[in-house]
């Protein structure tokens, strides 16, 4: 009878899987090449559209601002010096709410329960499924927005009471991208 004791367990794979989630990170908005492309043949970004939507702006009234939109049909009285665009925002609603915290919470919890020792690509599953699952939830909170509304005049234009959403375009340019950690790769 041989009293050998053998050591085996799974310890530096199970180390090594959780290594992939600590050297992972995903983003979550506008960004790349799509964040530069202008919209139509305006010169404002798809970046500057979003931070304008989102926080909100003044815009003072040009003399050939007034006549352009006279010509469109919206006529300002001769005290109307600004425009005002109010804040609608879109992002840090979602991604900062508790709703974000917990399904984020959750989804992490899920992938390291899932992660089996020496799986490498655990934290990038679970990113992927974090990064898509707040991008959905961004979108569904710009599709579902109606306050504050829009003026009259831009519903008449746009045909839409979507503060937010006009062509689509912007909302087409909320992504997610999954990548090593910054400073990892």
């Amino acid at each position: 009878m041989t009293n050998e004791v053998r050591d085996v367990n799974h310890i530096p794979q199970i180390v090594a899987a959780f290594k992939g989630f600590a050297d992972t990170e995903v983003e979550i908005g506008i960004f790349g090449e799509g964040a530069n492309q202008t919209i139509e043949d305006s010169k404002i970004s798809v970046l500057q559209l979003a931070v304008i939507l989102h926080e909100g702006c003044r815009i003072k009234v040009t003399p050939k601002m007034r006549a352009y939109l006279h010509g469109l049909g919206l006529h300002l009285k001769d005290e109307t010096t600004t425009i005002t665009i109010p804040p609608r925002p879109f992002f840090d609603p979602v991604v900062d709410g508790r709703e974000a915290e917990e399904f984020v919470f959750e989804a992490l919890r899920e992938g390291i329960k899932s992660a089996g020792p020496g799986d490498m690509r655990a934290g990038e599953r679970t990113y992927e499924r974090i990064g898509l699952g707040l991008q959905t939830k961004i979108q569904r909170y710009m599709r579902d927005l109606r306050q504050p509304p829009n003026h009259p005049f831009t519903i008449k234009m746009k045909k839409s009471s979507n503060p937010l959403i006009d062509t689509g375009f912007l909302l087409s340019h909320i992504i997610h991208e999954v990548r090593p950690a910054h400073g990892k790769g």
